[in-house]
């Protein structure tokens, strides 16, 4: 298990990217989602603070399409919320719109996911609704967060 808040030295990483980048690939090509969602946590950080953006949209816009079909909507959640996650980093709203577009959808399914994941993704919404200056809604995602008693748990866990 690793912790997703510890600082990664990537240098290993950087090292093998071209292997690690065709195994993702062909995980793709062929249809091997669970295979590549074995993987993702693994490379997911570095691929988005390595300068793999674009990799990374193409492979979870993949990856939230097939386990949308496979109706496996825990894991439809995620993607859509790592895709949410990478496009809310943006600076024109037309990608921030993309990111709301991707948290609305993993947001459908999260009744299903983790204590953790649903606050993961509230924390978000309310972060994109202040950049986009839509104080409504970051009224409505700080609310929401609040009236769900495991997301208040899940946030005291967090901080002991």
């Amino acid at each position: 298990d690793h912790d997703r808040w510890e600082w990664k030295d990537y240098g290993a990483l950087d090292g093998q990217w071209g292997n690690l980048e065709a195994l993702l690939d062909w995980c793709m090509s062929g249809d091997r989602v669970e295979d590549f969602w074995q993987l993702w946590p693994w490379v997911k950080g570095y691929t988005q603070l390595g300068g793999r953006v674009m990799l990374r949209k193409k492979w979870l816009s993949w990856a939230s399409g097939a386990f949308e079909t496979q109706q496996n909507w825990t894991a439809a959640a995620a993607a859509y919320f790592d895709l949410g996650f990478t496009y809310s980093n943006s600076d024109t709203p037309e990608l921030l719109a993309t990111a709301r577009a991707h948290f609305d959808r993993a947001w459908q399914w999260c009744e299903q996911c983790s204590d953790e994941s649903r606050v993961d993704l509230i924390v978000n919404q309310f972060r994109l609704a202040i950049r986009q200056s839509r104080a409504e809604d970051a009224s409505r995602w700080l609310a929401t967060g609040w009236q769900r008693e495991s997301c208040i748990q899940a946030i005291a866990s967090a901080r002991s």
